[in-house]
This record gives structure tokens, C-alpha cells and sequence, in this order.
């Protein structure tokens, strides 16, 4: 006679049927990711190293390993509206540690950069910002705004006698008696702000619907979830806890508080020029003066130090990635703003006037393109990440408070031994 079963079992031919799941690879999007710097994505074999290892991936739903596996099947749609794209720091120990050697951090780095022209709105600039064929045409078009409002549609020709402020009036003979090119800044803002705002909106319902699941963290109301990420994100606390690429994090704080320093220095000779009756040029001693120089040296080491590690070979391409077309196309505008709006300043000290002016509509032609193009761009990633970590916070996704430890250690020489 057979075993005869328990009242639990159930014969074999009467247990329900899993449901069956029909996936519809992206092949284009698959094709579309490699090229933009996750070429090592079908090296990877799912051994979940990287997820072990990462200091800042949750228990639950751990990331990067399903980002890659989804990734590998083309589900575009999962992945454009999975949260944890916004979560990963690029730290890169999930790269330094794999057994197999592929640039998991550079796979993340690639499908945020696609998700960059998902979420954009309007949907086909974000597609522009991601061909590199296109960005002459990105490129005309806030030189095109800036000739035109500072000659008033008029030939171009550099004002006689002493240069003027290096402010919002620096073309002040031309255009008076009206700022326009205020005006043309501050639309071009406005057009941001509702950009970013349906872009979030969008990438929050995303967040929603997405299914992944939360983990024991408390949660906390809206307000609460945004204080605690904008703090995380003022201090880079999560950055301070990644082990391979933890350099990165000086870098970056220099890059964004020297971005900060400069946008605040802008908004304070604004604010002073139109409620104040501020007078520019302001002396080199005036306090705005000093933050704004010291803003720009310290912006200046972040972006000299990032180049230059993403430039060495060897290990150095593993720890800081080898960067996408976005990251490329952000740190190239960003240092052309820096350095046309210090070159700008030296040479109105220098009294040379021909430099001074077509030095500075450069600089206004880059920071014109760095701040209409920001909802399309790698610059989104900073309100993508206040978004994701606000959301994670009042949900209870919250990521890892601790480093890895000696204990995740073990899983990481196993993995390398049977390699």
C-alpha cells in the first residue's frame, strides 16, 4: 500500500496550476540600454552578490539584482516605474564585487538615463537630451534666445567704454529700458517648474502601482518623509556609507554645494537689483561677491576631481563607473558654465572688453541650456532622488542605516571561489 497522506497534502494532480505569467521582451529597450553604458548586461548570472553587498538596498525586494534580471527580459514598463532606479547611489560595490566582473552600477546608471526621457514632459525633449546627434540643435536653441533678446533682434555689437556688472544687467546698454533677458530667465524657469511638476507627478503614480513592497521601517507623513530626505540628501549621509567609491562622496559635495552657493549668489544680486537698487559690479569684498567666488572654486575642485577619476583607467573605471552620454553631457555643460562665467569675471577685472563680452554670452548660452533642459537631463536625477527617498520614507521603504559588515562578507568570497 502507498504512504497515505496527511490531511494537509494534496494529491499531486489536485493542486492548482501557478498562473502563468506571458512576458513580451523590449527588445529595442534592451538594445537601447546597452549602448548607453549597460553593455555588461547579459554578463551577469543572477547570483545576487550585488544585492548582498550593497550597503544601502532594503531586505525586501532587494535592488540591483531584479533591475538587471528585468533588464535582461526587456520589461521596460517594470522598470521604468520601479523606485529603486532613484534608491541606488551608484556607490559601485555591487561592481567591485561581482564574480563575474560586469559594471552593475553602470547598468543602473544606463536605465536611469532611459527613464530620464520616460518621465520627461514633454516626452520628446527627453529623447533630444539622449542623442548625441541632436545637441547642436539643443545648443541653438538658448544661444538663438540670448542673441536675440540682447540685440533685440538687431545686429550684435559690444558697447563702447567700461565693461559692465557681471550681473543680470551685464548687457544693460543694449536692452534697456526693459530686462528682457530677466524675463527670458524667468519663463524659461516657470517652463521648468511645470515640467518637473507633471514629470513627479507621473513618476509618484509610478511609485504607487509599481507593487514593490515596503519593508518594517515606520512610516511617516509626506512632510516628514521630504525633511528626512532633503537632509539625507544636504549631507550625503547615505554616500558616506558606501565602501568602494566612498572618495565620490567629497566630490559630490563640493559639485553640489558649490552649485547651491552659485544659484543662491544669483538669486541674492537679483532679489538686491530689483527690491534693493543693488549696484553691480559688486567689489571683490562685497559678502555676495565672496560667496559667489568661493562657490565657483569649490564647484571647480568637485568637477576637477570627478573628471579626473573617470578619466583613470584600471580600477578607477570599476569604482566610479565609466559614464553614460548623460553623465558625460552634464559634466561638459556644467564645466563650460564654470569656466565661461570665471573666465568672464577675469577678464572684466582685466578691462578686456571683446573676451569679457563674448565670453559672457557663452556663459549665459550654457547656463540658459543647463537650466531649460534640467527636467530632461542627468540634473533631474537631484529632484528624481528627493522624490524616491520622500516616497520610501512615507511608505517604509526605507534603505539600510548600516554599512555591510563582516557578516555579508562571507556570501561575497564564496560567490568569488566558485566563480
Amino acid at each position: 500500500m502507498g504512504e497515505e497522506l496527511k490531511p494537509e497534502q494534496k494529491p499531486e494532480e489536485q493542486r492548482p496550476e501557478p498562473a502563468a505569467v506571458r512576458i513580451e521582451p523590449d527588445l529595442g529597450f534592451i538594445k537601447q540600454v546597452s549602448e548607453w553604458g549597460g553593455g555588461d548586461l547579459k554578463t551577469c548570472f543572477q547570483c545576487a552578490t550585488c544585492a548582498v553587498v550593497c550597503p544601502l538596498s532594503p531586505d525586501v525586494n532587494p535592488f540591483p539584482r531584479k533591475e538587471v534580471l528585468w533588464a535582461q527580459w526587456g520589461l521596460r514598463s517594470k522598470l521604468v516605474a520601479d523606485p529603486d532606479l532613484w534608491l541606488c547611489h551608484r556607490c559601485n560595490d555591487c561592481s567591485e564585487h561581482c564574480p563575474r566582473g560586469a559594471k552593475t552600477g553602470d547598468v543602473m546608471a544606463a536605465l536611469r538615463s532611459y527613464a530620464y526621457q520616460e518621465h520627461a514632459t514633454p516626452r520628446f525633449l527627453g529623447r533630444l537630451l539622449n542623442q548625441p546627434l541632436a545637441l547642436p540643435l539643443l545648443l541653438a536653441f538658448p544661444a538663438l534666445v540670448i542673441w536675440a533678446v540682447i540685440t533685440k533682434g538687431g545686429s550684435f555689437a559690444i558697447p563702447a567704454g567700461e565693461v559692465a556688472g557681471l550681473s543680470s544687467t551685464y548687457w544693460g546698454k543694449m536692452i534697456e529700458p526693459w530686462p528682457w533677458l530677466d524675463l527670458s530667465f524667468i519663463a524659461a524657469v516657470g517652463f521648468v517648474l511645470i515640467s518637473f511638476y507633471a514629470s513627479v507627478k507621473k513618476l509618484w503614480q509610478g511609485f504607487m502601482a509599481s507593487g514593490v513592497q515596503p519593508d518594517l521601517k515606520p512610516k511617516l507623513t509626506i512632510p516628514q518623509a521630504l525633511v528626512k530626505a532633503v537632509t539625507d540628501i544636504l549631507f550625503h549621509r547615505k554616500f558616506a556609507e558606501c565602501g568602494a567609491a566612498n572618495a565620490r562622496r567629497s566630490a559630490h559635495l563640493l559639485i553640489f554645494f558649490g552649485f547651491a552657493g552659485l544659484a543662491v549668489t544669483t538669486a541674492l544680486v537679483f532679489v538686491g537689483m530689483y527690491l534693493f537698487g543693488l549696484k553691480t559690479p559688486l567689489p571683490l569684498g562685497h559678502w555676495i561677491k565672496i560667496l559667489g567666488n568661493a562657490s565657483a572654486i569649490a564647484i571647480t575642485i568637485g568637477l576637477v576631481l570627478t573628471i579626473v577619476r573617470r578619466l583613470t583607467p584600471g580600477a578607477a573605471t570599476v569604482r566610479y563607473g565609466r559614464g553614460a552620454y548623460q553623465d558625460v553631457l552634464f559634466l561638459g555643460v556644467l564645466t563650460l558654465v564654470v569656466a565661461t562665467g570665471i573666465f568672464s569675471e577675469v577678464f572684466r577685472l582685466a578691462t578686456l572688453h571683446d573676451l569679457a563680452y563674448g565670453t559672457y554670452f557663452l556663459h549665459l548660452t550654457f547656463v540658459f541650456f543647463l537650466l531649460f533642459y534640467a527636467p530632461f537631463s542627468k540634473l533631474a536625477h537631484v529632484v528624481y532622488h528627493a522624490t524616491t527617498l520622500t516616497w520610501a520614507y512615507h511608505v517604509g521603504r526605507a534603505l539600510k542605516t548600516l554599512p555591510v559588515d563582516a557578516r555579508v562578507q562571507a556570501p561575497v568570497e564564496a560567490a568569488k571561489q566558485g566563480q
